[in-house]
């Protein structure tokens, strides 16, 4: 995609009435041509659909792939490493924050639709390869101890936040408290601190305080020590 490409894909976002269209084309009814090769109910514009190519044409599209008629012909590895890199939007913030909030104007739209969000939840529920070992560790630690606290990791509570949805790890409900527990390296990557901020204004815009206990801690630390981390943060006004 050319910057100029770009640059009027951006202008047709910006228009809310192309927004609708595209959010429109994504509720309802299945597109009916969902599996079907994209010229099934036309005449290809060459006749070639089904066809296989002779050996003769494959040296021609050959041909005309090489040297100066190539999209890459006089680019550098190096270069091109550079830009998958600028274009990719693990990798650059600017791009990364646009993508996140466009996927979340597509959320939210969407959800509007109960069987779309229904779905959507239990394929979500049915993904999630949880609890986590410092997950089941926690656990153990609240049944043993009686804390006032559940397991929810596994889809069955949601939080919408302004560019995505939460699922705390456990939750108390009254009063508002929720404890989620942070992998060592997962939770150190710069985007996904990026991310568990968001997490966190989200929780509180809805009334819960929030107690992180981090996987070193589990791994490291005493039972005792958990539980009367909990307890401090239960307690405190």
């Amino acid at each position: 995609m050319t910057l100029n490409q770009k640059e009027a894909a951006k202008r047709r976002w910006e228009s809310s009435e192309y927004r609708e269209k595209q959010i429109s084309s994504h509720l309802g009814n299945p597109n009916p041509n969902k599996g079907k090769h994209m010229w099934a109910n036309k005449a290809h514009p060459r006749g070639n659909l089904g066809k296989k190519k002779t050996p003769d044409e494959l040296i021609r599209m050959s041909e005309r792939s090489k040297g100066k008629n190539n999209a890459m012909y006089g680019v550098r590895l190096e270069q091109n490493v550079e830009r998958m890199k600028n274009n990719n939007p693990m990798k650059n913030p600017e791009i990364s924050k646009r993508v996140h909030t466009k996927l979340g104007i597509l959320a939210k739209e969407r959800c509007k639709n109960p069987e779309f969000k229904e779905n959507w939840m239990k394929k979500l529920r049915a993904g999630m390869k949880r609890p986590t070992l410092p997950e089941r560790i926690l656990t153990g630690i609240v049944e043993k101890n009686n804390l006032p606290f559940n397991y929810v990791g596994k889809g069955e509570i949601w939080f919408q936040g302004e560019t995505q949805m939460f699922n705390p790890d456990f939750l108390s409900k009254n009063p508002k408290h929720i404890i989620e527990v942070y992998g060592d390296y997962w939770h150190n990557i710069p985007e996904q601190i990026k991310i568990d901020e968001e997490r966190l204004k989200t929780y509180s815009k809805y009334g819960y305080r929030t107690l992180i206990i981090w996987e070193k801690e589990l791994k490291q630390g005493s039972e005792e020590q958990i539980v009367q981390k909990i307890k401090n943060f239960v307690e405190a006004i």
